[in-house]
């Protein structure tokens, strides 16, 4: 047994070395890997189901408007001047309806409310009763009518008195809505009785307000863990029809509010928004901490925006209007678009809505009129082909909106020139997705939109033929964010984050008193060896 000692301390020693390995690098992580699985699930009995279903982690949004100050120079050619105003915060409570769980192929179809409530006591004192001086959006709309009834709508915004920039509290631009008087006389004298805007009433949200949306269609992650949340149709739709290729009317990955487990910084994450209407991605950014609970920060790469002479990609969010990139290249390097056919159309041709093409008559007047302003934009880069900017005309009724990163950040250096009051600042800015790692539940997101208007001289529309060129007018920014509970927190370390560092500690614990009796088992079995004189 004596003789025998330093065998048994260095095969204990390798046993335990062996064991520690296999259960802290194999075992243990796959049996951590299977809890989670069965966790991270859209199934009734999970806890992802109900907190999935039944949001209670609040979630906000925040609006920060952009009051025009000398709206009436800007009628008569002056730059523009806004000035930032908010934030306004609203708390969005969400509540999805099951419309059919579908075990076969995986998949579960909902429908989702979004209810807002306005949070003065976060809000540092501003009220929805704040008056603010904005576009008028739907008589800017007005100016990409058809030429052949536009002086018979000039005469209803005549006889309405509508003037370009208007003055309204922030509730009424955003969910109670004004009258649209010059709206319903188009409907009612030139469509038919056709709709064109719910009760003739405009809101950037107007009777959306704890309405259900349309509907998803997404994996449960039952089958696959790594299609957990992933989209399959929107709106009944497998692919969009608003773009001009294939790659821009892909729909791609996730809602943005789950995500599939076992992250890595190598992972991109894709997300559809309805917002913006079309897929987007975000790229590892940095490692981060939440309330103690480590994570991966994603985030949107400023090549996602690129003009599309630069990122390829973004080519066919052009195509739809009909500007399309040629083998032409101008004196700036960058390549020239392509005009849209002149169109002929009349007053019955209003069924696409009421904000359609321009002619190429007017189009030629226009850009004649833009060469002699400042700030220009050029004719080789049209706004829609241009960075940071998502032309949604096609998309919202024809209506002349264009969204973008807030003060036009990662955008075109025009854009932010051609309107004073603009800082475009990343960390402000950007928007961004904290992951925790293991489980994919998101620590923190903050998604950030602006809302624009385009608008450019034209002398067939109420005050709009003294306008300096053609402009993009921010209207308002909003920042959607979401953080997980200090509480919640607690809850996940004490549940997952305790259970590794316990494995952690366990395993290197093994390892250590392995080395130290094989160490010991080796140093025995050479002190032996000297006195019994098997070493020289």
């Amino acid at each position: 047994m004596q003789k025998a000692l330093p065998l048994i301390l260095i095969g204990l020693g390798i046993f335990f070395l062996l064991a520690a390995v296999i259960v802290g690098w194999v075992v243990f992580p796959k049996v951590v890997q299977n809890k989670i699985t069965s966790q991270v699930q859209l199934k009734e009995g999970t806890l992802t189901w109900d907190k999935w279903r039944n949001i209670t982690t609040p979630i906000f949004i925040k609006y920060y408007l952009f009051n025009v100050t000398n709206a009436g120079e800007i009628i008569k050619g002056a730059k523009p001047i806004v000035e930032e105003k908010g934030p306004y915060v609203y708390e969005q409570k969400r509540l999805k309806t099951i419309v059919k769980i579908d075990e076969e192929h995986d998949t579960v179809t909902y429908k989702q409310a979004i209810t807002y409530f306005f949070r003065s006591d976060l809000s540092d004192g501003r009220s929805v009763e704040d008056i603010f001086t904005i576009i008028n959006i739907p008589l800017a709309g007005f100016a990409t009518t058809p030429l052949a009834v536009r002086d018979t709508i000039n005469g209803f915004v005549q006889k309405h008195k509508e003037t370009l920039f208007i003055q309204r509290t922030v509730d009424e631009f955003l969910f109670k809505g004004y009258p649209q008087h010059t709206v319903k006389d188009i409907s009612e004298k030139l469509m038919d009785g056709k709709v064109l805007l719910p009760d003739n009433m405009f809101a950037l949200y107007y009777g959306k307000n704890g309405t259900n949306g349309v509907e998803f269609e997404v994996r449960r992650g039952v089958e696959d863990s790594a299609e957990f949340g992933e989209i399959m149709k929107w709106d009944n739709k497998t692919d969009l029809n608003w773009w001009g290729g294939k790659y821009c009317n892909m729909i791609n990955g996730t809602d943005g509010s789950i995500f599939a487990p076992f992250v890595t910084r190598d992972r991109t994450l894709e997300i559809f928004s309805e917002e913006l209407c079309r897929s987007l991605y975000l790229t590892y950014q940095e490692d981060i901490e939440h309330h103690g609970v480590p994570g991966f920060r994603f985030s949107l790469p400023s090549k996602l925006l690129q003009r599309a002479s630069q990122n390829k990609d973004n080519r066919c969010f052009c195509e739809d209007i009909g500007i399309k990139e040629t083998s032409g290249v101008s004196g700036t390097g960058e390549k020239e678009a392509e005009k849209p056919p002149p169109i002929q159309i009349s007053a019955d041709d209003f069924d696409d809505g009421f904000f359609a093409e321009d002619t190429e008559e007017e189009k030629v007047e226009v850009k004649k009129e833009e060469v002699e302003e400042p700030t220009p934009v050029t004719e080789e880069v049209p706004s829609q082909c241009r960075a940071g900017v998502i032309l949604l005309s096609a998309c919202k009724g024809g209506k002349p909106i264009i969204a973008s990163t807030p003060h036009f950040l990662f955008g075109e250096f025009t854009d932010v020139s051609n309107v004073e009051g603009l800082h475009p600042v990343e960390e402000k800015h950007g928007t961004f997705i904290d992951l925790e790692v293991n489980t994919g539940l998101v620590l923190q997101a903050s998604k950030k939109i602006q809302i624009n208007v385009q608008l450019k001289k034209t002398n067939s529309v109420h005050q709009m033929g003294k306008l300096r060129g053609e402009f993009i007018l921010p209207v308002l920014w909003a920042d959607e964010y979401a953080a997980m509970a200090p509480e919640r927190a607690e809850e996940l370390k004490a549940k997952l984050l305790s259970t590794f560092q316990i494995a952690n500690i366990s395993k290197w614990s093994i390892i250590g008193v392995s080395s130290v009796l094989i160490i010991i088992g080796l140093i025995v079995f050479v002190l032996r060896a000297k006195n019994s004189k098997y070493l020289p």
